[in-house]
């Protein structure tokens, strides 16, 4: 993501040396301090509860699970990542094999490298490896269980549930994982912990997402581990999910403020500017605490405004 920022920057800017594109050069450049802090460099294996790990790559977290069988996994995220996991899931339980790889949905920074895990099993929803097919991603591992639906799992004794999160992210490709004894829940790219997500939540259906994110919350679990920054709990879950909605509707607000008659809304430079103010003033009173606000805030509202006149 960090890499994406930059590089559509410098694309878009090139040689370009005034005061406007310096000005925009300095904020892309800020996004290192929200997706490269001290906190999230290297690797770590955080324990979750007992027999239940997030791997931490970078700002990046899946989901792993130790049961008689072997290792349950969640995205490898990219080969070096993957070979990390590997060297974490050798030093905790020297041979045992990893039994099942799941990959939550098909987007490329999440799913790549997973053959250094060696599993048995490689599930995904059906749709992933069209995706991967039309986007030339040879180094994802072929599936060996394509899935559709909710689906359970026993693996070693351990009860594991996928949940698929249709029309949210990814398409129809999204799951969370669920472990119902361990009162556990992962979720990928689905809400973050006092964190506002980057670049206003990449090829996310807003209704779509809301929906997912309130599914997830009616089940019961203590501790949720999000896909990026910290591990958080289930009422971190809701107060994501609330941020989420508050934007929503204060994008609604102002830009119904903003409707003439006929039913456009003005795209002159003084109605975009109020509009922003509007949404921005109420969000940072409640949320400029929050990781990346100054970062991303711009892009998020942007990205709300987009969508509620657009429809996404």
């Amino acid at each position: 993501m960090r890499n994406l920022l930059l590089a559509s920057a410098v694309i878009a800017l090139g040689a370009s040396c005034s005061i406007r594109d310096s000005i925009v050069l300095s904020v892309v450049g800020e996004n290192e301090q929200y997706l490269w802090r001290d906190e999230y460099q290297g690797t770590s294996l955080d324990v979750v509860a007992d027999g239940v790990w997030s791997f931490r790559w970078t700002w990046y977290r899946n989901l792993v699970v130790k049961t008689d069988e072997g290792w349950f996994v969640t995205d490898p995220f990219n080969p070096h990542a993957a070979g990390e996991l590997k060297k974490a899931l050798d030093h905790v339980a020297p041979g045992l094999p990893v039994h099942t790889l799941f990959l939550t949905h098909y987007h490329l920074d999440h799913v790549r490298g997973g053959a250094a895990l060696g599993a048995n099993h490689v599930l995904a929803h059906e749709d992933c490896p069209v995706f991967w097919s039309e986007l030339h991603a040879a180094d994802v591992a072929p599936l060996t269980e394509p899935i559709d639906g909710d689906k359970k799992l026993t693996i070693g004794g351990v009860d594991i549930e996928l949940l698929q999160l249709p029309h949210s992210h990814g398409g129809d490709t999204l799951y969370a994982v669920y472990l119902p004894k361990q009162k556990i829940l992962h979720t990928a790219d689905l809400g973050m912990v006092k964190a506002i997500p980057p670049v206003g939540i990449p090829d996310a259906y807003l209704p779509g997402y809301l929906r997912a994110l309130d599914r997830v919350a009616t089940l019961d679990f203590d501790r949720w581990g999000p896909s990026h920054f910290g591990l958080g709990t289930k009422p971190d879950l809701i107060d994501s999910t609330t941020m989420i909605r508050t934007l929503g509707r204060l994008v609604r607000e102002a830009t119904e403020q903003h409707r003439a008659p006929d039913g456009n809304v003005p795209d002159d430079a003084a109605t975009l500017k109020a509009r922003y103010r509007y949404v921005n003033d109420r969000m940072k009173e409640r949320y400029g605490g929050w990781l990346g606000y100054d970062q991303m805030i711009l892009f998020f509202i942007v990205r709300g405004s987009t969508g509620e006149l657009l429809g996404f």
